[in-house]
């Protein structure tokens, strides 16, 4: 099953309420994009992945690269800094902060990635007796004012589907996996 869905929020009373960082009413507008998959394996199993900072790039879809981290597991904390496909030929430098750990359940991180403010990560999981409940939401702040505004539409598709192919890749991973 595939759930998606994409929020705007202007202001802490407009759309859904993010679940970190609630946005403040002078702060610009955010965009939340919701990816909901169910994965057909042990909570234990995603969440291990999801940990595995070595792995990211074989399943995160513009990831590249890690080419540093505080530690080979994510944690409250773990800084990650990796070489990321941005727009077709384009490669750039993200970095991010672990600043929720919850296991086996939720993990926040907050990043610096071009031609965004702030970016939030949310990765949640749910056991379910068919598996394991995935949740990953991105939420940003575009830059570039008016331009960046314009380019949202296209921004928002392009997020979207590398969400969905970074989902697909964990799932065939996890399938893949022994046990």
């Amino acid at each position: 099953m595939h759930l998606l869905h994409d929020v705007h929020c202007g202001g802490a009373s407009r759309g859904r309420v993010p679940v970190v960082d609630r946005p403040s009413p002078a702060m610009a507008r955010t965009t939340e994009i919701t990816i909901e998959r169910m994965l057909p394996a042990a909570i234990a199993d995603v969440w291990a992945l999801l940990c595995d900072v070595a792995r990211i790039p074989e399943w995160v879809e513009p990831t590249l690269a890690i080419s540093r981290s505080s530690s080979a597991t994510v944690a409250l904390g773990v800084e990650i800094t990796e070489r990321t496909r941005i727009v077709g030929p384009l490669v750039l430098t993200t970095s991010w902060k672990t600043v929720a750990f919850e296991p086996p359940h939720r993990q926040v991180h907050v990043g610096t990635v071009p031609l965004s403010h702030e970016t939030v990560l949310e990765l949640r999981l749910q056991e379910t007796n068919r598996g394991t409940r995935y949740f990953h939401t991105v939420r940003y702040q575009p830059t570039l004012r008016l331009l960046g505004r314009a380019l949202e539409p296209l921004a928002r598709r392009q997020i979207r589907g590398s969400l969905e192919r970074s989902v697909d890749n964990l799932e065939r991973l996890l399938a893949s996996s022994p046990g």
